[in-house]
């Protein structure tokens, strides 16, 4: 069980409200505990982590976490119960260079045979940067490998959509093709969040993923109709409240945004 957040605006500034609109505290009451819950958020060309590998009981403090965040890309995983062994490393949101990246990967169970082939062809230099265990973590670097097979290297700070998204598409034709040569029949749903703090990807396949505009007001950040929207929410793991008045990224589908928080849309199945 895991719950999935993302915030973009055109410009940075303190999210704590942002957090309040899409309801993340409400979600988190539903996760079991223990938990662990990450923080991933550009900070010039830095991206910078809050992470906390074990709750075990009562509140997260969110607020606390978030509290001196600056930022106009945010990040957030939460996933629970994770067993005493749960280590640091293996606690979304990861990160490379000016990426930072937060998914669900299910419906299929990877088999260790297709993650070790995975991890196998990953380029030395990014291998090397994966910490954990998780199969979000092993995904991520894969789309960034898919990335530098398409002359775009992964550390550079700009990335143009296209390849971002042919990327991330191929990555998963690659993720399902490993599975499958491993015995595993099941496709692989995804819900991830993607950005370099220039672009921030919504990205569906076979789960729910919603998103709302946001304005600020006198300091405060308010629900807004797209057209009038300074940023944007996003939503993964579980309904809004109010899931009528959000919209969706459709599965096999992602919806992306760049500093003039246009809503665009493509598809990223194969």
């Amino acid at each position: 069980m895991s719950r999935l957040f993302g915030y973009f605006s055109d410009h940075a500034g303190p999210v704590a409200d942002a957090l309040r609109l899409a309801g993340l505290a409400t979600a988190l009451d539903t996760v079991a505990r223990p938990l662990a819950i990450g923080l991933g958020f550009s900070h010039g060309t830095q991206i910078l982590l809050k992470r906390r590998p074990g709750v075990a009981d009562g509140d997260v403090d969110l607020a606390g976490m978030a509290k001196d965040v600056r930022t106009n890309a945010l990040v957030v995983h939460a996933r629970g119960p994770v067993g005493p062994t749960w280590a640091l490393d293996d606690t979304p949101p990861f990160r490379y260079g000016p990426w930072v990246y937060a998914g669900s990967e299910g419906g299929a169970t990877m088999p260790a045979g297709a993650l070790e082939a995975a991890r196998r062809a990953l380029p030395d230099s990014l291998a090397h940067n994966v910490r954990g265990r998780t199969e979000s973590e092993l995904f991520f670097h894969l789309v960034l490998s898919h990335l530098r097979d398409a002359g775009v290297p992964p550390n550079a700070w700009t990335a143009p959509p296209s390849k971002v998204l042919g990327a991330v598409r191929s990555a998963l034709t690659h993720w399902r093709t490993l599975a499958r040569e491993a015995g595993e029949p099941k496709p692989t749903t995804l819900v991830a969040l993607l950005s370099n703090g220039q672009t921030f990807y919504a990205l569906s396949s076979g789960a729910p993923l919603y998103f709302a505009g946001v304005k600020r007001v006198r300091g405060d950040l308010l629900r807004a109709d797209a057209h009038e929207a300074g940023g944007f929410v996003f939503l993964g793991g579980i309904a809004p409240p109010d899931e009528n008045s959000w919209g969706v990224v459709e599965t096999g589908s992602a919806v992306w945004f760049d500093d003039t928080l246009r809503i665009n849309r493509a598809g990223i199945e194969p």
